[in-house]
């Protein structure tokens, strides 16, 4: 995934110095390739954001700003930049066998979601990653009005540049949505046919939703599918930092589940990709607004074909334009949704409305350890196809 990113390339130009990430996740592991981690706080338990028991907040933020080791090729998208991780979700810490009536034991909401984003705004951080999500039919009420508050503080009054993974469609509550409808060709992006949300991708361009790619930059057809895609990034043929074995900067490409180790996939690290390019992109910009940086991914993505919109938005990233291109250069304007939904508020919510809807990590479900793989396979592997 580094490889079809270009990562290397991109460090010609900016490294993330100066910068600030907040990564929302599962907390993430001191690591020895993470010399800028900071604790940013802790919506499960009392580890200050530094404790990953899922093993995925430490992926996300190895893909964000690993440093380089001499002992494999692999980088972080901004190494230079600081991290600061703020634990909101664990299923670790969800109760076992949850009855339909049995109070919420510690599992994240859409509560402790919107106290992390206004929490994270307040902590000079430059951009925040949210590789979690909802999701919920529509024909069910969820008050995702704190979400959508906390979500337009950062961005309108504290000018953070926020990214979260569009989700993957590969659950029941998180079922994808249909694509291009020709028979309503006044909907393009087929809000119409929407059965499901994404949440918080629903409140995008706020947040700016991604979807995923395959290495040779198709559609990755595991994309919870929506109208509020923005853009795409890979999602497959994902290597980043080892959890298990921050002292060493250890690497993997790989977990184990139920079933063995299998490959390390999602919209959570597509998510990250761009997290990392946004960093690049504000220390090379420095007077740019959330908003221009924001444009600025969208606007040099790649177009897809109309039946492609709803999995990878505008289109694919293009990191070396999107990083170096100048305004004049970038030409191609962004067709504007069929419906926009406007947040009342652009005050942080001090009331918080506790909502049952149980978020998840949304690049896998961890249920084992990470497996480690040698530096030579992960090379080798940048070049192959996973699904």
């Amino acid at each position: 995934a580094n490889v079809a990113f270009g990562v290397d390339e991109l460090h010609r130009y900016a490294t993330g110095e100066g910068i600030t990430v907040a990564v929302i996740d599962s907390g993430v592991s001191p690591n020895v390739r993470l010399p800028g981690l900071i604790g940013g706080g802790d919506y499960i338990g009392t580890t200050n954001g530094l404790q990953d028991c899922d093993h995925h907040g430490t992926l996300v933020a190895g893909i964000i700003a690993a440093t380089p080791s001499e002992s494999d090729g692999f980088v972080g998208v901004a190494p230079d930049a600081t991290v600061r991780s703020i634990r909101q979700t664990s299923s670790a810490f969800e109760p076992v066998d949850k009855g339909p009536d049995a109070p919420d034991g510690g599992a994240s909401t859409l509560a402790t979601l919107a106290r992390s984003i206004v929490h994270a705004a307040n902590s000079d951080v430059d951009v925040i990653n949210l590789s979690v999500t909802a999701c919920y039919p529509t024909d069910e009420f969820v008050d995702t009005s704190d979400v959508a508050a906390a979500l337009r503080y950062a961005v309108d009054v504290k000018d953070i540049v926020v990214i979260t993974a569009a989700g993957n469609s590969d659950s029941e509550s998180c079922s994808s949505n249909p694509g291009f409808d020709p028979a309503n060709g006044g909907d393009p992006r087929n809000w119409d046919g929407v059965t499901h949300v994404s949440m918080p991708s629903f409140y995008s361009p706020l947040a700016l939703s991604v979807g995923g790619t395959t290495l040779n930059g198709q559609a990755y057809t595991g994309t919870m599918a929506g109208p509020w895609v923005s853009v795409a990034a890979p999602a497959v043929d994902i290597v980043s930092l080892d959890p298990t074995k921050g002292d060493i900067g250890g690497l993997t490409n790989a977990t184990v589940g139920k079933d063995g180790p299998r490959p390390i996939t999602g919209t959570s690290f597509a998510s990250a990709y761009v997290a990392g390019l946004e960093a690049l992109i504000r220390e090379k910009y420095p007077d740019l607004s959330a908003t221009e940086v924001v444009d600025r991914i969208r606007n040099t993505a790649h177009t897809p074909g109309s039946g492609d919109r709803n999995l990878i938005g505008d289109g694919v990233v293009d990191p070396i334009a999107a990083l170096t291109w100048s305004t004049a250069d970038i030409r191609h304007a962004i067709a504007p949704p069929s419906r926009v939904v406007t947040p009342e508020s652009a005050t942080a919510p001090e009331t918080l409305v506790r909502n049952i809807v149980i978020l998840v990590v949304v690049g896998m479900c961890v249920t084992g350890l990470v497996v480690s793989v040698a530096h030579r396979t992960l090379r080798e592997e940048h070049h192959d196809q996973a699904d």
